[in-house]
């Protein structure tokens, strides 16, 4: 009766495994039609190792680890659901010094509700595909979880992390985790990605790494970041959406170069520095609808073309709007309240378009924006047509 009630758990927990994203994950789940193998328990034929089991199982079963502390490095290389009963009291505790705790050799590897810790090992080392690594957690480790170059479908779904995670492949999903206490949160240099609903805390950095291609960063929360909430160095095609950013020192920074890129919808409290930093952008960049308040610098552009800023609430910041040797950029309908400084240019930054801005009050002439001509001589701006009340955008 109790192995009945199990099985029963397992399809229950499988089809919790995958979340509801919007997108096509199927590939990642393995099928539920093999035999069940027991770890741990009281049963008659139950295994005391996990790896023993893993090693007898086939494609399309499931091994599952009753609660208990295994101290074993395991090698999946079977497409299995590999699922704990309780993942607060089943324990996979790496021993083997500088070794993975697990590594996943086989596609399509359901792995969940364990705790995974060890002082001598590395983490997770996943070099398949289409695996579910969900409702983990994942601590004390000498390593980080390790996504390798030529994979793709892997999700990381639910999991309490404190530990770094590695990926440079594509198609990776990074959903509903929680990161803490660590030096980098989500390392990646990957296209075709979602990293999303997580959250960072008390961490170094939060997302940092090369490059986002045709990616999409939405509905994570970043705090108490020493540095950038955000740091990349290169970012094509690719959506920030929807995150919340509170007592950062950085929030999003873009040093390299980007086009074709939107950062929409995002919070900003109390960042010690800049919240949107991009440097070397262009072709239809669009920065919209994103709650700016204070903070030291709101929006921060450096050498970029054609970029589209509109419908921001930039209030009570040091600065709020920074260009540094930009040109043919946009910026409109945006409310600035209460800054010390709503918007300054320098560094030749002379052929922007600046209209129907709410500059803390109601103006009926131009709104002149002062700046620099180069570095040191004084130049003017105009807002020309200045709204005459706020925006209503919404929070």
């Amino acid at each position: 009766m109790k192995k009945l009630l199990v099985i029963g758990m397992i399809i229950l927990l499988i089809g919790m495994s995958v979340p509801s994203t919007g997108i096509n994950v199927e590939k990642s789940k393995a099928s539920f039609d093999g035999n069940t193998l027991y770890v741990g328990g009281e049963g008659p034929g139950n295994y005391t190792k996990i790896q023993d089991a893993i090693n007898d199982s086939s494609d399309g079963d499931t091994v599952y680890v009753y609660n208990g502390t295994y101290v074993e490095n395991l090698i999946v290389d079977k497409s299995i659901n590999l699922i704990g009963e309780d993942k607060n009291i089943t324990t996979i505790n790496g021993n083997l010094l500088d070794k993975y705790i697990i590594t996943t050799t086989a596609d399509r590897v359901n792995l969940s509700r364990f705790t995974i810790e060890g002082n001598n090992s590395k983490c997770l080392f996943i070099i398949s595909s289409y695996n579910n690594i969900s409702n983990n957690i994942i601590c004390q480790t000498t390593g980080d979880i390790i996504i390798g170059t030529d994979e793709i479908y892997n999700i990381l779904y639910g999991n309490n992390i404190s530990t770094g995670v590695y990926s440079w492949s594509s198609t990776t999903l990074f959903l509903n985790n929680i990161v803490t206490d660590f030096e980098k949160g989500f390392i990646t240099d990957f296209f075709n990605g979602t990293i999303s609903g997580n959250r960072f805390n008390n961490c170094s950095w939060g997302i940092i790494g090369e490059q986002l291609y045709d990616s999409t960063v939405s509905g994570n929360h970043f705090t108490n970041i020493k540095h950038d909430a955000i740091s990349l160095r290169f970012l094509d095609r690719s959506k920030i959406l929807d995150n919340i950013f509170i007592n950062n020192n950085y929030g999003i920074d873009i040093f390299g170069k980007g086009s074709d890129s939107v950062f929409s919808g995002n919070t900003f409290i109390n960042i010690e520095e800049h919240c949107i930093n991009i440097g070397k952008f262009r072709d239809n960049t669009k920065i919209s609808q994103n709650f700016i308040y204070d903070s030291g610098v709101g929006i921060l552009l450096g050498i970029c073309n054609d970029v589209n800023i509109s419908f921001n609430t930039i209030s009570n910041n040091t600065n709020g709007i920074i260009m540094l040797m930009s040109n043919y950029n946009k910026v409109y309908k945006n409310n600035f309240n209460n800054n010390t400084k709503d918007a300054y240019f320098y560094g030749f930054s002379l052929l922007n378009r600046w209209n129907g801005n709410f500059w803390d009050k109601s103006n009926s002439s131009p709104y002149i924006i002062f700046g620099n001509f180069g570095w040191v001589l004084p130049w003017i701006n105009f807002d020309w047509h200045p709204a005459q009340e706020p925006y209503d955008i919404g929070v």
